[in-house]
């Protein structure tokens, strides 16, 4: 796919561009193109796109215009390098780079200005500044006097007899100023032809400099002796097949009479700075190009000049070549960047001209080091200035981060540098919210970061996220597919949730009383938010099947929590929050193990003690409901009847509840279980299953057909027998006498 085609589907948005493109990766290209070409491509067309709108006559579009003429330079460079294959063809191509970049960058008066460097230009123009006096006459007080070189008589001599020695002194002074006639005009024609020369020289320069090859060879064929016409037609010559990537036939003794040539004429005299720099040009001598250089490209260029011919000696001469020759080295970014102080202060180009030295450098551990060294959020060093200004920033963040991922992936850029990690940490955070909410970007990006920050920033996106169950469950499927660690991050993600709830005190939630003042075993009743906030973050962790487990582990951490202060309908609630799907996907985790794992078992036996809890409710409401006796026996008899058969079905059902809850292993721990021991709950909750077991037992005695003693006498040995531990809860909770009372009732 194209990549304008990309960009427009896009919407014109440079941020899921460059995500799309960088995420694709080379899979996507022609033949022809490079990652980097391509996202040159994308930046030209949001720099048309812009042109072509209605924020172009804004402040805010014209600096983000200004920003990307120098992002797709930088693109645009590390094209060329990764076309690149010989140091040779190298150094050629970043010349040509840039000699194609264009200068119609348009700055807004909020980047040329700046208040802070007006103030600072007038404290150094009033500290530097002084009146000077007009000369006087009575301060000219040893006026210059002039006098005409040549053969002057002494003002002493006033013998007028002395006529030939008068005449012969006039001939001679007319002959002198014949003689300096002559040479002063010999000294302004010289002049005239060194001006016209010079003049000549910088409009070649320019045309080599600009890598106008053709007009080059056009200015010297027109101005130039036949000599130096075949000195630049054989330098361009040469530039050409370099270029096209022809193989460069070198002989060693023509080469070194190449370089003594051009090295002679660099000699000599009357040459201009412009003069110099061609003959330097052609010898490769960066040392005389520089004088006439004026910007950070003039001086780049010139250093990629001077390897280029560094090179091509050595292809000449030994057959090997330099390993770090186009590595630039710290003398030449020195002169490049002292290029750049002309340029105010918040011109993107003193960043962009940052990072393509340090690209050149082959030095990225430096440039990360300089964007993250700030405490507080990004570095504040000179070139990043402009990171200030809030309609630049999110642009450079987009690029820093596009650029640290690239350069991983095709510049062998380490990926454990810590301060990279933060760039991409950064821009992927403010891909959370709007106006940049973009999920895809975001993923792609924490992709990009290590396990630790990955599910930091990915569960707090999840945490904060406020959409349905649907949109979550779309969130990380997109999470899954750039295989982001879902279970750590969606465990991470519960615990965030959970954050506010852990310091919400058990004492928050009010005790309820019967009428007797006993505590009340809570049916019914308002959800807090601690609750609600527990069952949204549980929702993250039945978001992917192999955290069902710890879902569940969750959950009966919570069961405990709202049984052990008789708020059973929240335990309900906390139950109901599993789906059955997920209950059965554990069991069969198991592989068909014939015991259960302790968490199952436990929420199991959980799920029993609520029903049992409900289905009592249930039972004393029915059981109240007793018809009462009518005027019409048969009508009363039927509703009797019926009531009976209900009652009976309904105790018999909560008997067979009952004794399975007290013959579990709910919550008493032991050897090889997982589920932890709580005798609190056990004193709170058996006891209690005893008294209602008895109590439904003995209630129905009268209407039950099985022998009421035998029931009794069931559940005693039910309470005796020490492998249940039935006595000892009750003996603990200090209701034996009570429960004893209650089985001996007749």
């Amino acid at each position: 796919m194209q990549g304008k085609t990309i960009f427009e589907r896009c919407n014109y948005d440079l941020d899921q561009t460059f995500t799309e493109i960088l995420d694709r990766g080379p899979s996507q290209l022609l033949p022809e193109q490079t990652i980097a070409g391509m996202l040159a491509d994308i930046v030209s067309y949001r720099l048309d796109h812009i042109k072509n709108s209605s924020i172009a006559s804004k402040e805010s579009g014209q600096k983000e215009m200004a920003f990307l003429h120098g992002e797709r330079a930088t693109w645009s460079l590390l094209d060329t390098i990764q076309r690149s294959s010989t140091p040779l063809h190298k150094c050629s191509n970043i010349k040509d780079w840039i000699s194609n970049m264009t200068d119609d960058i348009r700055l807004p008066d909020s980047l040329k200005q700046d208040p802070m460097e007006d103030e600072i230009d007038a404290e150094i123009h009033a500290m530097f500044t002084f009146p000077i006096a007009t000369p006087t006459r009575s301060s000219n007080t040893s006026p210059m006097i002039t006098r005409k070189r040549g053969i002057h008589l002494d003002d002493d001599n006033t013998d007028d007899d002395d006529d030939d020695h008068f005449h012969h002194a006039q001939e001679a002074n007319q002959l002198y100023d014949g003689f300096v006639a002559d040479a002063a005009q010999r000294r302004r024609t010289t002049q005239d032809e060194e001006i016209r020369q010079e003049k000549i020289d910088e409009s070649l320069y320019n045309s080599l400099r600009k890598g106008d090859l053709d007009d080059a060879v056009r200015i010297s064929v027109e101005n130039d002796e036949p000599w130096r016409i075949t000195l630049i037609k054989s330098y361009v010559q040469r530039c050409k097949k370099i270029q096209l990537g022809e193989h460069l036939e070198l002989d060693p003794d023509e080469q070194r009479s190449w370089r003594l040539s051009c090295k002679g004429l660099l000699k000599k005299k009357g040459l201009g700075p412009y003069g110099k720099a061609v003959y330097a040009i052609l010898l490769g001598d960066v040392d005389n190009v520089l004088p006439v250089c004026q910007t950070w490209e003039d001086a780049i260029w010139a250093c990629y000049n001077s390897r280029m011919e560094l090179v091509i000696d050595n292809i000449a001469n030994t057959t090997t070549i330099i390993a770090d020759v186009t590595k630039l080295n710290k003398e030449n970014e020195n002169i490049a960047n002292r290029k750049d102080n002309n340029l105010p202060r918040k011109h993107p180009g003193h960043f962009f001209h940052l990072v393509q030295t340090h690209i050149l450098k082959q030095d990225l551990t430096h440039l990360y080091q300089l964007a993250y060294e700030n405490k507080k959020d990004g570095a504040y060093f000179k070139a990043f200035i402009i990171r200030d200004d809030a309609d630049i920033r999110h642009q450079m963040d987009r690029f820093m981060a596009a650029f640290v991922v690239y350069a991983r992936q095709y510049l062998r850029s380490s990926s454990s540098d810590k301060n990279s990690e933060q760039i991409i940490y950064h821009y992927a955070k403010r891909n959370q919210y709007p106006p940049t909410f973009y999920p895809k970007t975001l993923a792609f990006y924490t992709s990009k970061l290590g396990d630790e920050l990955e599910a930091k920033l990915f569960s707090e996106f999840l945490n904060d996220f406020d959409g349905d169950k649907e949109e979550r469950k779309l969130l990380v499927e997109m999470g899954s597919q750039y295989n982001l660690n879902i279970k750590s991050i969606l465990l991470r993600t519960f615990y965030l949730g959970l954050q506010h709830t852990s310091k919400k005190n058990l004492k928050d939630h009010p005790i309820h009383y019967d009428k007797s003042g006993a505590e009340q075993f809570e049916l019914e009743g308002q959800t807090p938010d601690d609750v609600s906030a527990f069952l949204q973050a549980l929702e993250w962790l039945l978001a992917d099947e192999s955290l069902y487990g710890q879902a569940i582990k969750e959950t009966n951490g919570m069961i405990r929590k709202y049984l052990g202060i008789r708020k059973v309908y929240l335990a309900e609630m906390m139950v109901e929050a599993i789906p059955l799907n997920a209950v059965n996907h554990c069991v069969l985790q198991t592989q068909g193990g014939f015991k259960l794992p302790g968490y199952l078992e436990e929420f199991q036996d959980h799920t029993s003690l609520l029903e049992c809890w409900r289905l009592f409710a249930s039972w004393n409401t029915l059981y109240g409901a007793k018809p009462d006796t009518t005027t019409d026996e048969l009508a009363t008899l039927k509703r009797t009847l019926a009531w009976k058969n209900e009652i009976l079905e309904s105790t018999e059902k909560l008997e067979i509840r009952l004794r399975t809850l007290l013959t579990s292993s709910w919550l008493k721990g032991g050897i090889g279980s997982e589920a932890r021991p709580n005798d609190a709950l056990r004193k709170l909750y058996i006891p209690e299953a005893v008294i209602r077991l008895h109590h439904i037992q003995y209630s129905t005695k009268d209407i039950d057909t099985s022998p009421y003693t035998k029931k009794k006498d069931t559940l005693i040995s039910l309470i005796a027998s020490e492998k249940n531990g039935i006595y000892r809860d009750i003996v603990d909770c200090g209701k034996i006498a009570f429960v004893f009372k209650k089985l001996n009732e007749q």
